[in-house]
Parts: structure tokens; C-alpha cells; sequence
């Protein structure tokens, strides 16, 4: 055993030699066929096992290999389609929520009815953080001007500042140079929203200039007041999140507006300025 171990590949060698040649004798008739079918199988069955176990094994890696290729290819393929999926799915969850945004805007719509309004997309904004203007596509070709309020889905988004012929840009009531007379629709207490630099990158607003008797409440909604010569009354700013008092005894409010600021696609520009309005009243009563 030790002899075999040691020439192990020259007997391998031996033995594919031999059964060839008994294979090629046989052939040739130089061998009688009993004994030599005794001696071929005895020689040739073992190395015909062999070779025949190492064809399985190759046939068997390559078979592999085909499998594995079919299963890298159809794992791409899925990967492809759950991509196609997570897409699809991402964008139907967008135009839910403009479809959301717009049903809102509706609304908006309904509830004033009374106002004439004109539709605008937003088609900039301000990038300095510190300034919340943004423009919309309407201007003065679609009657547009400078002091007209503006809605957004959820109720009062700000004004118009300036205007061209195919655009304007709106001031937010968030933004700290901007103040609109409000009222509590609860108590009928009277004060003015304003913007506040510390506030607006959260989206809230102040309420101060309250009387110090006032009831005013967190939780609280308000609308605009009728002290006002650009916001109509009676629009829907927000609700109050907390109440203060100041050492003079007077009352402030922090204040949540309504409408998202931070995503406003679509606006609603009233088409028609309060302040002639009052003009034409006071003309008329006179």
C-alpha cells in the first residue's frame, strides 16, 4: 500500500495504458474472448467509474454554472421591476398629494366664493432663508397688482409686493416685515398677525396688540379683521398654540397658520383691491 501510495500517479497512468491496450487487442482478435472480457472488465470497470464520476462531476459544475448564470439574471431582473415599482410608487404618492393640495385649494375657492380670484403656479422662490418671498406665473395681463391678497390650500397665504406683466412675487404673512389685522373667531378679540425672524423658519406667527382683558385661548381660530386695507375679512389665518402675558398686563400669541408654507405649489390671487373698495364705499355714502 505504502508502493501505491508512492506511485500513486505512475500506476494511474499503468492501468489507463493497460486497458487501452487490452481494448485495441480485443479489437485486433490477438485475445480469446473469455478470458479476456474477464480481464478487460476487471481492468477497464474501475477506471470507467472513475472517468464516468468524473464526468458527472464536471457535467454537474457546468450544469451548475448554468444554473447559477439563470439565477443572477433573474435576480436582476426583479431588482429591475421592484426599482420600476419603488418609482411608480413615489410618484403616485406625489400626485396624491397635489391632487390633496389642489382639493384644498378648492375649498378655498368655495368659501370665497364671493371674491373673484385667478389661479397661479409658483414658479420660484426666495433662497435666502431669512426672506420667504416666491413668485408666482400671473401678472398684470391677468389683472394682477401690487396689495392683492393671496390663498393657499388651507386659507390666507400673504399678498402680492410687486408685479410684472407675466409675473408677481407674494410676501408671506411668516415673513418678518409682514402684519395683518386679525381676529379671535371665538371672542371677537382683535389683534394683528405678524412674522417673526425667530418664528418663520418654523412657520408660525405672533399675535400681539391684544388687550390685557382679552379671552383668547390656545386652540383658538383666527381670521382676518375688518382694520385691515388689503385683507378681506373673515379669511382663515389660523389656530393659537400658546398665550402669554406681557409685565404691562398685555397678551401675545403664538400662532400656526394654516397653510404649509414650505410646500406651496398653487396659489389663489383675489382680483380685487379692499382698498378701492372702501374708496368706492366712502364715495358713495358721502
Amino acid at each position: 500500500m505504502r508502493f501505491l501510495k508512492s506511485h500513486k500517479k505512475w500506476f494511474i497512468t499503468f492501468v489507463v495504458v493497460a486497458s487501452l491496450t487490452l481494448i485495441v487487442l480485443s479489437a485486433l482478435g490477438r485475445f480469446a474472448p473469455d478470458w479476456f472480457a474477464s480481464a478487460a472488465s476487471f481492468v477497464v470497470s474501475p477506471v470507467e467509474r472513475w472517468l464516468g464520476q468524473a464526468s458527472s462531476s464536471v457535467a454537474g459544475f457546468f450544469g451548475n454554472l448554468g444554473r447559477l448564470g439563470s439565477m443572477e439574471a433573474e435576480n436582476a431582473e426583479l431588482r429591475r421591476k421592484v426599482e420600476e415599482l419603488s418609482a411608480e410608487n413615489i410618484r403616485l404618492r406625489q400626485v396624491d398629494e397635489t391632487n390633496r393640495r389642489l382639493t384644498e385649494l378648492l375649498e378655498v375657492s368655495d368659501k370665497y366664493s364671493d371674491y373673484p380670484v385667478v389661479g397661479a403656479y409658483v414658479i420660484g422662490r426666495s433662497t435666502d432663508n431669512w426672506f420667504n418671498t416666491f413668485t408666482i406665473d400671473k401678472g398684470t395681463r391677468e389683472g394682477i397688482a401690487v396689495d392683492m391678497a393671496v390663498l393657499a390650500a388651507g386659507g390666507l397665504c400673504g399678498r402680492v409686493y410687486e408685479v410684472g406683466y407675466n409675473y408677481a412675487k407674494v410676501r408671506p404673512i411668516i415673513d418678518d416685515t409682514s402684519a395683518v389685522s386679525a381676529m379671535d373667531a371665538r371672542t371677537g378679540d382683535n389683534g394683528f398677525v405678524r412674522g417673526d425672524y425667530r418664528l418663520m423658519l418654523d412657520s408660525r406667527c405672533v399675535m400681539d396688540f391684544l388687550s390685557a382683558d382679552a379671552a383668547i385661548e390656545p386652540g383658538d381660530e383666527l381670521v382676518t379683521g375688518r382694520l385691515s386695507t388689503i385683507y378681506p375679512p373673515g379669511i382663515i389665518i389660523g389656530d393659537v398654540l400658546s398665550v402669554s402675558v406681557g409685565a404691562d398686563g398685555t397678551k401675545r400669541a403664538i400662532v400656526a397658520p394654516y397653510v404649509d408654507f414650505k410646500y406651496i405649489e398653487s396659489v389663489l390671487v383675489i382680483t380685487r383691491l379692499l382698498e378701492d373698495e372702501l374708496i368706492g364705499a366712502d364715495a358713495g355714502g358721502g
